[in-house]
């Protein structure tokens, strides 16, 4: 039929993928299309993380409903005479690009509109299923979520024309990040009784290390604190099932800190949560740059919701546009 479209994930990592779902289905919801969309089930050995199967569908609820059908790349048929392009994933979607693109088709149409919608969207496509949902713990809702982050978002100089400054962290922004971090936790251990932490990373040493200066604070201090402990039993070796786990789990957390410059897993978690995220890149040279700025519309980032439209499009002058072969509103 006229109004499917075929769209195919490559080796994108799993806060990507779901930015480009909720943006996938905001656009056929207003378009009227229906967007199918295809995963590739392929290894990438320049990222740590990566495996032959990035996420298994059978760990999210996703509705097949008028506008999107979510499918294993193996699925795929033929594709369909219409597409849908995100080049830069995320930052191609974002959602000053969502308002311009779904502006050709519905002159009316505000920004204001468009990120008003945007988080009620991304709640009703991304949800976990009873697999991931089973496992998230009790009372979480009254944690502080912490996502720390190294691997491929921490830099180096001998790599930096493989990196994109704007996303990774430089060694020594890495530093003031984690260190305002952990200053941060530091005063929520002295000022809150018995407050609840839930530390997720994809490096398990790391992890583990931050944690323990969090408990050893706490116990030179005289303070208690609750870390959070999630069962990753997985029976059914379902691949990257941790990864997703935590994922929902920070979601529910009442507040979100994130241990590095900017990570797309951390923002879609805020995004189907409470949306209240806690960020340091303003604290390093050239913030104004940095991708972080492009969310700012839907996110509630270091308690204010606001944006700057002018530094929007500067940042997306060089992030290639949305790209469609749709003529029109579907009827």
């Amino acid at each position: 039929m006229d109004n499917n479209i075929a769209y195919e994930f490559g080796t994108t990592g799993i806060g990507d993928r779901l930015t480009d779902i909720t943006v996938l289905y905001i656009i056929c919801k207003y378009l009227n299309y229906k967007v199918h969309i295809y995963f590739n089930q392929v290894t990438n050995n320049n990222v740590a993380w990566s495996n032959n199967s990035y996420f298994d569908l059978s760990l999210f609820d996703f509705p097949e409903n008028n506008n999107i059908i979510v499918k294993n790349n193996y699925d795929k048929p033929d594709n369909f005479n219409t597409y849908i392009k995100l080049p830069y994933s995320a930052s191609t979607g974002c959602p000053y690009n969502v308002y311009k693109f779904l502006k050709q088709f519905i002159p009316n149409l505000t920004f204001e509109e468009i990120i008003s919608k945007w988080g009620n969207y991304a709640k009703e496509i991304i949800k976990p299923s009873k697999i991931i949902l089973d496992k998230i713990p009790d009372n979480i809702e009254n944690a502080y979520g912490i996502h720390l982050r190294k691997s491929d978002k921490l830099s180096n100089e001998a790599f930096n024309n493989y990196t994109d400054y704007r996303l990774n962290s430089m060694a020594d922004e890495f530093t003031i990040i984690i260190n305002n971090l952990i200053k941060d936790i530091y005063d929520i251990i002295l000022k809150e009784n018995e407050p609840s932490f839930l530390i997720v990373s994809e490096d398990n040493n790391w992890k583990e290390y931050i944690t323990n200066i969090f408990k050893e604070y706490a116990q030179n201090n005289n303070k208690k604190i609750n870390i959070i402990n999630i069962n990753y039993d997985n029976p059914n070796n379902i691949n990257n099932y941790n990864a997703v786990l935590d994922l929902f789990c920070l979601s529910k957390c009442k507040k979100i800190f994130q241990g590095i410059k900017t990570s797309n897993y951390s923002n879609i978690a805020a995004i189907i949560g409470n949306n209240k995220l806690i960020n340091y890149s303003h604290l390093l040279k050239l913030s104004y740059i940095f991708y972080t700025n492009i969310y700012r519309p839907i996110i509630n980032i270091n308690d204010k919701l606001e944006y700057d439209i002018d530094l929007i499009k500067i940042i997306l002058l060089n992030i290639p546009f949305i790209d469609s072969n749709i003529k029109k509103i579907y009827q």
